[in-house]
């Protein structure tokens, strides 16, 4: 009945061949309040250095916790789980594919037509970074290239810089060989907590869902495996010939702040979307958020950018029109490229 899997995981789970419908994370154990607030500076320097797209849609939740953690609502009695957390062991292990074929056909030549300035930034950015070695996931094609020229907006030498800095970040992670810990990414992803829809959105696009209530773990490694992991196989799941962009859902249902990671996770969640996925993020719903995350993106929206506002959307799913229009947002009949 949900269009975007709350009802449809367990059945999914059963199904082998469905084997995009795989994840989850749960929250790791919550520091006292006194540790988050000493953190507190660091999380405001990352927000503002987030791109208006990625700031557009985390800055409210952020300020969020930052709000809550004054009112000291991040506590919880030593030894206390998670809300919703199961025995150990009792995860069940779904299955996880590679996140692209090791014969993966290049990507797409272009996110979207672009100026002649741009087209000769790209030529410029290709020559410099003619002697890094390939990576297997990600081909430096013309559509990766303008990416990070437009996160940089067209600065080659702060989009060289950043570039170099992602390839570097890819063998240190191990962005390219992800699939050697596979069995640990089944663990994390068991309970459905994120995984990339079996169908895409009406304009194409790989819809990459997130539910911060299933959050099953209390490894901080684990969850930027994971995080890794989904956000690749969101790009692998990228036609060729279609849009280079992600559709993000966030689903608060049943959400609270035990469910809540570090603030530790928190910034390296962000550092990875703003310095590795930069220009991916399309179109993102927010179901059921919490009304202090609606009330502060609301409040901030005269300071956020035209452009990035328009990509953000809280839909109630207790709201029949919100429904309706949940249902239009994506095509079950559209399968991605693989």
């Amino acid at each position: 009945r949900d269009p975007f899997g709350r009802a449809r995981h367990r059945a999914h789970a059963r199904i082998p061949s469905s084997p995009q419908c795989g994840p989850a994370l749960r929250a790791p154990a919550i520091p006292a309040a006194g540790a988050i607030l000493s953190e507190v500076p660091d999380l405001w320097r990352g927000v503002r250095s987030l791109s208006d797209s990625w700031r557009g849609v985390l800055l409210g939740v952020l300020l969020t916790f930052a709000a809550q953690a004054l009112m000291g609502l991040f506590s919880r009695p030593a030894g206390a789980k998670p809300a919703g957390a199961k025995p150990a062991g009792a995860a069940k292990a779904l299955p996880v594919v590679p996140p692209m074929h090791a014969a993966a056909a290049p990507r797409a030549v272009e996110l979207s037509p672009w100026s002649d300035e741009e087209a000769a930034l790209i030529l410029q950015l290709r020559a410099l970074v003619a002697g890094e070695p390939p990576c297997k996931n990600m081909p430096l094609d013309d559509g990766c290239l303008v990416r990070f020229l437009r996160a940089r907006n067209l600065n080659l030498g702060k989009a060289e810089a950043m570039l170099r800095a992602h390839l570097e970040w890819r063998k240190r992670f191990g962005a390219d060989t992800i699939m050697e810990r596979s069995e640990q990414i089944q663990q994390e992803l068991s309970t459905g907590k994120t995984f990339v829809a079996p169908f895409v959105d009406r304009e194409g696009r790989s819809i990459l869902v997130m539910r911060p209530n299933k959050e099953n773990s209390t490894s901080h490694e684990g969850k930027m495996l994971a995080l890794v992991y989904s956000l690749e196989r969101a790009a692998a799941e990228m036609r060729i010939d279609g849009p280079q962009k992600l559709f993000l859902v966030i689903d608060f249902k049943g959400y609270s702040m035990l469910n809540a990671p570090p603030m530790k996770t928190n910034m390296e969640t962000l550092a990875i979307l703003q310095n590795h996925y930069p220009e991916r993020l399309g179109k993102a719903v927010l179901l059921d958020a919490p009304w202090l995350i609606s009330g502060v993106f609301h409040a901030l929206q005269p300071f956020i950018d035209p452009t990035t506002r328009e990509k953000v959307v809280f839909y109630s799913t207790t709201n029949p029109t919100h429904l309706e229009a949940i249902e239009k947002l994506y095509d079950r009949s559209k399968r991605p490229s693989t």
